[in-house]
This record gives structure tokens, C-alpha cells and sequence, in this order.
């Protein structure tokens, strides 16, 4: 019977080892997947994020110019408050845009873009302003004068900001890039 007991009380301590090594793994499991799930979140957040907020300013920015187009191709007063309203809308939405996706930028190199951006859409607001004023202007003179402002002093500031805002989304890119090489 002493030998009974001896076998037992060592399967017992055996079994009993193997439970405490396997809650062990199973802890160490748990901690190392709560990790990559925060880290999977941060990437998320920050840098998947910013990233889409960047591109979606930057296809209001191509709303903005293509109710402008439509404005100076408008036909009646009509046509053209519509496509002022939706260069308007176009541009809040830019707007909104950059304003959720600065907080996700934290490097000094970021933020010098956006100073660079915040700039650019300065002299674009003014740039688009202009427009409107050659707009209110229906003669034929008129009209030409807001093609040509459109063509060139206008087609330059937009180039400048989506210009600002590509390099935005890829300083972003490069920094999601380095994050998912550092975590896996």
C-alpha cells in the first residue's frame, strides 16, 4: 500500500507541475496578446487613422475643385449657387478633415507640414474667395477672367495644399511602416 501511495502522491505532484507550467504559458500567452492588442489599437488609432483623415481631406479637396469647375460652367444663377454650396460643404469637410487627423501627428516633422498646410490653405481660402468675386461677374468677360484666375493663380494654391497634405499622409505612412516593423 506504501507504494500505492508513493505512485499517487508523485502522479499527484506530476499532474500538479504540469497545471502550474501550463497556467504559467497560459499567463504569459494572455500578457504578450493584451500587448499586441494595445499595439494593434495604437496602430489603429494613430497611424491608420491620420492616415484616412489625410486622404479624406484630400479627396474634399478635389470635391472643392470640381463644384468650381462646375461653377464657372454653370449656365444659370441657379446652377451656380448649387455649385457654390457644394464647394462650400466641400471645403468645411477639408476642413474637418485636417482638424481630426492633427492630433494624430506628433513628430516635429509633422507639425512643421502642417504649418506649411495651414498656410497653403490660407492663400487658398483667399485664392477661392477671388474666384467667387470673378463669378459674380456673368458677361462673357467675366467669365474668362475666373477660367484664367481658375487655370493659374487658383490651380496653384490647390497644388500646393493636396502637395502639403500627400506629404502629410506619407510622413504618416513611413511612421505606421516603422511601427509594424518594430512590433513584429
Amino acid at each position: 500500500m506504501s507504494t500505492q501511495l508513493s505512485v499517487r502522491a508523485r502522479l499527484l505532484t506530476g499532474f500538479m507541475l504540469v497545471a502550474i507550467l501550463g497556467a504559467v504559458v497560459a499567463a504569459i500567452g494572455i500578457y504578450n496578446m493584451a500587448k499586441m492588442n494595445s499595439q494593434a489599437e495604437r496602430a489603429y488609432s494613430d497611424d491608420l487613422l491620420g492616415i484616412s483623415y489625410t486622404k479624406e481631406a484630400t479627396i474634399n479637396l478635389l470635391y472643392a475643385a470640381r463644384a468650381m469647375r462646375n461653377q464657372i460652367l454653370a449656365r444659370t444663377p441657379e446652377e451656380s449657387s448649387k455649385f457654390s454650396a457644394f464647394n462650400d460643404a466641400a471645403r468645411k469637410t477639408l476642413g474637418e478633415k485636417i482638424a481630426l487627423a492633427r492630433p494624430l501627428f506628433r513628430a516635429e516633422a509633422a507639425k512643421a507640414l502642417f504649418r506649411d498646410l495651414d498656410a497653403g490653405i490660407v492663400q487658398y481660402d483667399a485664392a477661392r474667395a477671388h474666384l467667387s468675386k470673378l463669378l459674380a461677374d456673368t458677361s462673357p468677360e467675366g467669365k474668362a477672367a475666373a477660367i484664367d484666375f481658375a487655370l493659374g493663380p487658383l490651380v496653384k494654391q490647390a497644388t500646393l495644399v493636396d502637395e502639403s497634405l500627400q506629404n502629410i499622409a506619407q510622413l504618416k505612412e513611413k511612421v505606421a511602416k516603422a511601427s509594424a516593423e518594430e512590433s513584429g
